[in-house]
């Protein structure tokens, strides 16, 4: 996939989005703005790569020049320029002519600039006028994000320094959304992607420059029922793997089990998930738009069941990243105990306490970076395989 080719595909969406008139709906247009501009910053941070002109596009569709002026807002924040979005904000969008959205996003930039009480300040504020206004739930629950991790990176850079560390020539990926972090595939990789809503790479919002993925479109369960990941793999086992499908224990255990299956002493399987910010988000049902699941339960069941496993979660926004290696796949443990394990674990409190909290889902006190690193030299080199 090429850059011209990536580009046609995105200013192909934008004239779609014209063409259903989403500008004239506030929520839908706002979001679809944001998509365009994540996407564009998305390939600046971890491809070095321009698409910031397509935003003209975008402008172009606008039929208010208030919306032009939150789309450029939108474009300097995911070029890193947080400060001069929100004077761009103050300056051209007097508050008699600031909508929630407009708010929202000056909330999300205050916060971005390490101004979280005035971000959240505004948040309440919006909470008051706008109640149906999800998103800003999930700047308050960034905001405290921000606060307890202390870490500057999201998931995203961490799998990304994965990559590059450990180059590896298999990768497979359960549960692929927007195909955000299926696009830090580089080329050597083979890479599978498995996600019920994965038709097509061409309908994902993101795609990696150099890797086309094999796409599955349908639950990992029945993925592992139904298909040879060898075979598919063209190699007897994989060498990377990321887990961010459905956000339960029980599903993020099942994965894990069907994967390790195919793990070589190299292999390392991420888990996305497992440090909640607070209890609400941790909760098994979903009651809030800034929602994890109760994924994080698979860490206190690989500790007790699992010893000989090496578990490090990190604290990456939003939601803590877990890296897993020492993988053994000939094990039975967990296969052999996940009915009494998942029925016994799924009484585990999450601690009020961040620091318990830590404690119990193994999390890494220092640079996840460096983490990462240290734990990756650690791995054996992996044996050369031949295609199966």
């Amino acid at each position: 996939m090429h850059y011209e080719q990536i580009t046609a595909a995105l200013v192909k969406k934008i004239h779609l989005a014209n063409d259903l008139a989403i500008k004239d709906n506030p929520a839908l247009n706002f979001q679809f703005m944001q998509n365009i501009c994540a996407v564009a910053g998305f390939y600046r941070t971890f491809w070095k790569k321009n698409f910031f002109p397509i935003i003209a596009e975008l402008l172009h569709m606008q039929q208010h020049i208030d919306d032009r002026i939150i789309a450029n807002a939108m474009k300097l924040r995911y070029q890193d320029c947080p400060e001069i979005a929100c004077q761009l904000l103050q300056q051209h969008l007097p508050p008699d002519r600031q909508t929630g959205y407009a708010r929202y996003l000056a909330a999300e930039l205050l916060r971005e600039q390490g101004k979280r009480d005035a971000a959240r300040q505004l948040c309440r504020q919006l909470q008051q006028e706008y109640p149906h206004l999800d998103e800003v739930e999930s700047c308050l629950a960034m905001c405290d994000v921000d606060e307890l991790f202390n870490c500057r990176h999201d998931y995203y850079r961490l799998l990304h320094h994965a990559h590059a560390l450990l180059k590896p020539d298999t990768y497979v990926e359960i549960g692929v959304a927007s195909g955000k972090s299926l696009a830090l595939t580089r080329s050597g990789t083979r890479a599978i992607g498995i996600d019920p809503s994965a038709s097509s790479a061409e309908a994902l919002f993101y795609r990696s420059l150099e890797v086309t993925p094999t796409l599955f479109a349908t639950t990992s369960d029945d993925f592992f029922n139904t298909q040879d990941l060898p075979d598919l793999l063209g190699r007897p086992t994989f060498s990377l793997a990321f887990i961010d499908g459905h956000h339960s224990f029980e599903q993020a255990l099942s994965d894990f089990i069907n994967l390790e299956k195919w793990a070589s002493p190299s292999s390392v399987i991420f888990i996305h998930d497992c440090l909640p910010v607070n209890a609400q988000v941790a909760a098994r049902e979903r009651t809030t738009k800034f929602w994890c699941g109760d994924v994080w339960r698979i860490i206190p069941c690989l500790k007790e069941l699992r010893p000989d496993l090496q578990i490090t979660t990190f604290p990456a926004a939003p939601s803590g990243l877990a890296m897993v290696t020492g993988l053994n796949p000939v094990s039975e443990t967990l296969a052999r105990n996940l009915h009494s394990g998942f029925c016994r674990f799924l009484a585990t409190p999450l601690p009020d306490s961040y620091t318990a909290r830590c404690s119990l889902l193994n999390v890494h006190p220092g640079d996840p970076l460096t983490g990462i690193t240290e734990q990756c030299a650690r791995l054996p080199r992996p044996r050369r395989h031949h295609a199966v």
